[in-house]
């Protein structure tokens, strides 16, 4: 078992990643906001990440740099976005650099969405950036 955050500020796909991650058998936690999942990590850790890009207030990019360096652990990171572009350089500049992102563009299917998650999970992890 796994402990997964989700950062995802729409509530019915946050609701479906949440019971499939469960039904999966990992422990999940989930905010609608970087803010709320800040505090969430000041007292918390996850073995992985799920954030959305596009957040109200910070977004998810702004948000997965300034917590890197406070990460107590090496947690993996997979980015979800209908509006971006994953395969963009700036997504590529950030996985060579800290070597822990997986992009997963949205629309998704469950089984799309918890086969990227037990894939990432047993990734090892490249770089201590």
């Amino acid at each position: 078992m796994s402990v997964i955050l989700i950062v995802e500020d729409e509530s019915s796909l946050r609701t479906l990643e949440v019971k499939a991650l469960e039904d999966c058998g990992h422990e999940v936690f989930s905010f609608d906001s970087a803010e709320a999942a800040r505090e969430w990590l000041s007292w918390n850790e996850a073995d992985l990440l799920v954030l959305d890009i596009i957040l109200p207030g910070q977004g998810g990019v702004d948000f997965i740099l300034e917590m890197h360096p406070l990460r107590k652990r090496k947690m993996k990171t997979i980015f979800t976005s209908g509006y971006v572009d994953m395969s963009h350089e700036v997504f590529q500049s950030l996985v060579k650099k800290f070597g822990f992102f997986t992009p997963l563009q949205k629309p998704f299917t469950v089984e799309e969405f918890t086969a990227r998650v037990e894939e990432v999970l047993n990734l090892p992890y490249e770089k201590d950036a």
